[in-house]
C-alpha cells in the first residue's frame, strides 16, 4: 500500500543462482478539500455549474480521470446587504445656495457619484452646492463588502430675479405691512444692521428670513426715519 508511485524489486536465489523481477505500483491522487466563499444576499454564487443563494456546506462527489474517488466541499456564507435611503434638507435650491444630503441605513462607508458640488464624497451627510440640477447617488457598503445604492435629484433654480428693499412699513398690528424684510433670491451671505437717528443699533441679523417688527428691547418704536447698513 504505497503512498506514492513505487517500483518494487524482488530477487530470488536457488542453488547459488539469482533472478530479479520488478513491478511498478502507480498511485494516483484523490482530492478532499473545502472551498470557502462569500456572497451578498440576493446574489447567486455559481460553483461547478450549480447556482447557490443560501448559506451552507455543499458537497460534490466525483472521480478523477484515473478512477479515484474525490470529495469537494463548498462552505458558502451569505452576507446581508445594507439598506439605505437619502433625504435632503431641500430638493429645490436657488443657484449658489446649499442643501444637506443625509444617508439613513446600516451602511458603514459611502461613495457619492458625482462628487461635483459636494463638501465630501465619502461621508454620510455632505453639503451640496450644485451649479445645475443634479442626480446625486450614493453607494453605501457594510463591513462584509455588500452594498446598496440610493439616488436623489436636487433641482437648481438659476433665476435670481431682483433685490428689493422696502422704503417704509407700518407695524401697527393690522396684519398688513407689519414687518420689514429684504427680499431677493440667490443671497449667499447676509448682514443687516438698523440704527435710529442717534446712531443706536436697534436691530441686526445675518438671516435674510428674519423679519423686523419695529420693536427694540420689547417696545414698539416711534414713527421715524431709520438707517440701515446692508452687506449682501
Amino acid at each position: 500500500s504505497p503512498s506514492s508511485t513505487t517500483t518494487y524489486t524482488v530477487t530470488g536465489t536457488l542453488s547459488g543462482c539469482t533472478s530479479t523481477a520488478s513491478t511498478q505500483i502507480m498511485v494516483y491522487p484523490s482530492y478532499n478539500f473545502t472551498q470557502n466563499a462569500q456572497v451578498c444576499n440576493g446574489s447567486i454564487y455559481t460553483w461547478n455549474g450549480n447556482n447557490y443563494t443560501s448559506s451552507g456546506t455543499y458537497t460534490l462527489n466525483l472521480q478523477t480521470v484515473n478512477g479515484c474517488d474525490s470529495i469537494l466541499n463548498l462552505q458558502l456564507a451569505v452576507n446581508p446587504k445594507p439598506v439605505i435611503t437619502i433625504n435632503a434638507s431641500d430638493t429645490l435650491v436657488i443657484i449658489g445656495n446649499t442643501t444637506t444630503l443625509t444617508v439613513s441605513g446600516d451602511a458603514t462607508s459611502f461613495e457619492w457619484i458625482p462628487a461635483t458640488g459636494l463638501s465630501c464624497n465619502n461621508c454620510a451627510d455632505p453639503t451640496a452646492t450644485p451649479d445645475s440640477t443634479t442626480n446625486y447617488c450614493v453607494i453605501g457598503s457594510n463591513t462584509s463588502g455588500c452594498s446598496d445604492t440610493a439616488c436623489i435629484v436636487i433641482t437648481v433654480d438659476n433665476d435670481c430675479g431682483e433685490l428689493f428693499i422696502p422704503l417704509a412699513f407700518s407695524p401697527n398690528g393690522d396684519n398688513h405691512n407689519d414687518t420689514w424684510k429684504v427680499q431677493g433670491r440667490c443671497v449667499k451671505t447676509f448682514e443687516l444692521m438698523i440704527y435710529d437717528r442717534w446712531g443706536e443699533k436697534i436691530f441686526e441679523s445675518t438671516d435674510q428670513n428674519q423679519l423686523w417688527d419695529g420693536y427694540f428691547n420689547g417696545k414698539s418704536l416711534d414713527t421715524d426715519v431709520y438707517v440701515y447698513i446692508l452687506n449682501i
